[in-house]
Formats: C-alpha cells, sequence, structure tokens
C-alpha cells in the first residue's frame, strides 16, 4: 500500500492529549483543554468546520490536520499513518469516535452517499443515452467494472448491491429497493 501524499504526520500524541479532548457536541470532535495560546479558549470547539471542503480541520504547531485524523489518534492512540480515517454514516461533520474507522483510500472510496447529480435514485445505476436502456457500473480497485444493462434501473440496482456487498463488505453503500413492477 503506498503513502497518501495529503497525509502529514501527525502531531506527537503526548501533545494531543495535553491540549484537547474528545468532544461529540461539536463537529470537530474536539475541545480545548486549556488556553495554551490566544486564540483558544477552554471548553470551547478545537478547530472549525470548512462547508466548502466538508471537512473539520485543525491547526497544530502551524499545521493543517483533518479533525477525523486527530480525534481517532486522540482516542485510540493509533496513528492512522497510510490510512483514511472513514466516516461510518457518510456524514463529514460527526467526527465522533463511534462514526469513525480506519479504512484503505478504495474502502473509503466505497462508502460515499449518492451523488447529487443522480437521476435514477441508485447508486451505480444511469441511463444510456445511446442504447435506451439503463446500465450498471461499479468502481472495484480503482477500475470501473460495468454489471449489465437492463430496461429496469431496478433490477440493475439489485446487481450492484449483491456486487458491492461482495466486494466492499462493511464499507457497501447499498441501494434501496422497492417492489416496483420490473420484470
Amino acid at each position: 500500500m503506498r503513502q497518501m501524499p495529503n497525509h502529514s504526520p501527525l502531531p506527537d500524541h503526548s501533545l494531543l492529549v495535553k491540549r484537547y479532548k474528545l468532544c461529540s457536541e461539536y463537529p470537530t470532535g474536539l475541545s480545548v483543554k486549556y488556553q495554551f495560546n490566544s486564540r483558544c479558549k477552554p471548553e470551547q470547539q478545537a478547530g472549525s468546520y470548512n462547508v466548502k471542503e466538508k471537512r473539520s480541520f485543525i491547526g497544530i504547531e502551524g499545521k493543517s490536520y483533518a479533525c477525523s485524523r486527530i480525534v481517532y489518534y486522540l482516542a485510540t492512540s493509533i496513528d492512522p499513518g497510510i490510512y483514511e480515517v472513514d466516516h461510518i454514516d457518510q456524514d463529514s461533520s460527526n467526527n465522533s469516535i463511534q462514526n469513525l474507522r480506519l479504512a484503505t483510500r478504495s474502502q473509503n472510496a466505497a462508502n460515499v452517499k449518492l451523488k447529487s447529480n443522480n437521476t435514477t435514485g441508485f447508486k451505480g445505476v444511469s441511463w444510456h443515452k445511446t442504447r435506451g436502456l439503463f446500465h450498471c457500473t461499479i468502481n472495484l480497485n480503482g477500475k470501473l467494472k460495468h454489471l449489465g444493462t437492463h430496461i429496469c434501473p431496478i433490477r440493475l440496482a439489485y446487481e450492484y448491491n449483491i456486487v458491492a456487498k461482495e466486494q466492499h463488505k462493511d464499507f457497501a453503500v447499498i441501494n434501496t429497493l422497492y417492489k416496483l413492477g420490473c420484470k
């Protein structure tokens, strides 16, 4: 597994324990223990939520870190290192330790919500204009795999679910299927 380019080595664990504590009431998941500079106040949120990136960040010793990585490290004493910290519920503003787990890049990419521009309502299923059919794809280990075409998007969503559960296991985000009239 290769080193992720955007993950700086984390600050010393003892420094984090000394300055911060876990606080699930804040989107960053962290609060300040004591005033160690002019900008922080005890018992207040540490770090800030970046609306554009939809992630929380914290500045420590002149470097910026994803709060999810700091929370995970602080809570478990395990430096995520080359791994990413995945939000189980897909909500990047929920940095409670119960919502965080280590993941490879591929696993983290599998655990994503339905895209806002999706027109079928199903993950992996889209309309193929030239064929006049729905088609289904899934990303497996960084490669797009074609799962089939059909007139019924629900049938393809079912196929997607089977492959996603098999390949992505606990990281799979599956489609909710309704009993509608597809053959």
